[in-house]
């Protein structure tokens, strides 16, 4: 999962919208790497990895709001398949919240309320 959260980071999020190619190139590599050993990840995290899989691609399309639109829908839909893991929720949510202002063009703050 180390490989995972490297790619989270790497790629757009709700901080780093625009995402230069060196970044871009990295999240795609990072997210190759945790696909190779996804094999070793519980169910859970496995489908995070195929989650993620919606936001990158390489090579980077000239408009990515289909990639914004189809990575807002999966951290949810995995939140749905595995609502708790150990008693907790799991980032899943922040991931889907994280997401949607990409989409929507609502701050983050307005859904918190």
């Amino acid at each position: 999962m180390a490989h995972w959260a490297i790619a989270v980071a790497s790629g757009p999020h709700i901080n780093f919208p625009l995402v230069p190619l060196p970044a871009a190139e990295r999240a795609w590599k990072e997210l190759g790497l945790a696909k190779r050993y996804a094999s070793h990840a519980s169910p859970v995290e496995r489908a995070l990895i195929e989650a993620l899989s919606r936001r990158d691609a390489n090579p980077q399309p000239e408009d990515p709001g289909s990639l914004d639109r189809a990575y807002a829908d999966a951290p949810r839909r995995v939140w749905q398949e595995y609502p708790r893991q150990n008693g907790e929720l799991p980032r899943r949510a922040e991931l889907d919240r994280e997401q949607r202002p990409h989409v929507t063009g609502s701050p983050v703050w307005l859904e918190l309320r």
